[in-house]
């Protein structure tokens, strides 16, 4: 899956590929093929819900270009993730 993404700390990364994810939705697995976008309130799903930010937990996986192994990134360091 395609995404740009945004973190808290002002990083960007645009047109990466996520990889995997392990996403927990109030301790319960979270279906990544699901995701349509991230916020810093909700995460929303491709068939429209909302689930709150502070329901999730869990890391995502990119590959971006110059990073070799690519990236690991805690959930709770994104600010902005959007399915393109």
């Amino acid at each position: 899956m395609k995404i740009s993404l945004w973190l808290k700390d002002g990083s960007i990364y645009r047109d990466c590929t996520l990889t995997s994810a392990n996403i927990k939705i109030d301790g319960a697995a979270f279906d990544i093929s699901k995701l349509d976008r991230i916020d810093d309130a909700y995460i929303y799903t491709i068939d429209a819900a909302q689930i709150y930010r502070d329901h999730a937990s869990g890391n995502i996986h990119i590959a971006t270009s110059g990073v070799a192994d690519g990236l690991t990134i805690n959930l709770s360091d994104v600010s902005v993730l959007d399915h393109n």
